[in-house]
């Protein structure tokens, strides 16, 4: 279950924060569990009691040990949480970036820009998803953002990826169902393709992939791909 905290010192505003992201992630229908903590000390304490936390939104301006320092610390245990920073004072902007922050809101920030702010933890969630198939025998685990594109022959498909190529036995259907929907596109009979690694895509020359190969699109294909090739783009702006 995603987990989201609110560490914020103003109760009122945390416990608005909190209800509006409850709210989100029921629109989204993604089941969250929530906790709302009101110094850095007590977000520390949360962690050495094992709590889990997906997300930490994250106000700058804390009594004693501020947001940033928080952030600090928590990166130097080696914690990867995702962190949105919050403040009022932009001057606050540069030092926060140091921290490896998913998104920076600025109070007052709209529910909109709430929203956007936790679709890029979701989405980055999704698009470092790691799957795991049988290849000669033995289990292998890819991340889908290192695949370049999969082709498929007599239900055997190839994944090609960063670190080579693996072998399956799958229909590209099953496979496709396994990867992140909106960043996995079929473009042929034969092949799909991420959308991440497309530079361009042609009628005649098919798609051309930043890993120097162009990929055969398929005349039913084409104006899907090229719809979930912009769409893609836009949401990744």
């Amino acid at each position: 279950m995603y987990s989201i905290a609110v560490c914020d010192d103003d109760k009122d505003f945390a416990h608005m924060l909190l209800k509006t992201c409850g709210e989100i992630m029921t629109e989204l229908g993604i089941p969250c569990r929530r906790n709302t903590y009101y110094s850095a000390d007590e977000v520390l304490r949360a962690y050495q009691r094992s709590t889990s936390i997906d997300l930490l939104i994250l106000d700058i301006k804390l009594a004693e040990k501020n947001g940033i320092e928080l952030a600090k610390e928590l990166r130097e245990c080696g914690i990867n949480v995702s962190i949105i920073l919050i403040s009022s004072d932009s001057s606050y902007l540069l030092d926060g970036y140091t921290v490896q922050p998913i998104y920076f809101l600025m109070k007052p920030f709209t529910r909109d820009q709430l929203s956007k702010a936790i679709s890029v933890d979701l989405k980055r969630r999704m698009r470092n998803k790691t799957i795991t198939v049988k290849c000669e025998k033995k289990q292998v685990k890819i991340l889908s953002d290192s695949i370049y594109y999969l082709e498929v022959m007599d239900h055997t498909i190839t994944i090609h990826t960063r670190s080579g190529d693996y072998v399956t036995h799958s229909t590209l259907k099953q496979f496709l169902d396994m990867l992140p929907a909106d960043q996995f596109c079929r473009c042929h009979n034969s092949y799909a393709v991420n959308l991440s690694f497309v530079s361009n895509i042609s009628r005649t020359a098919g798609a051309s992939l930043e890993c120097s190969v162009r990929v055969p699109v398929g005349r039913k294909y084409y104006d899907e791909l090229q719809q979930s090739f912009i769409k893609y783009v836009n949401c990744s702006i």
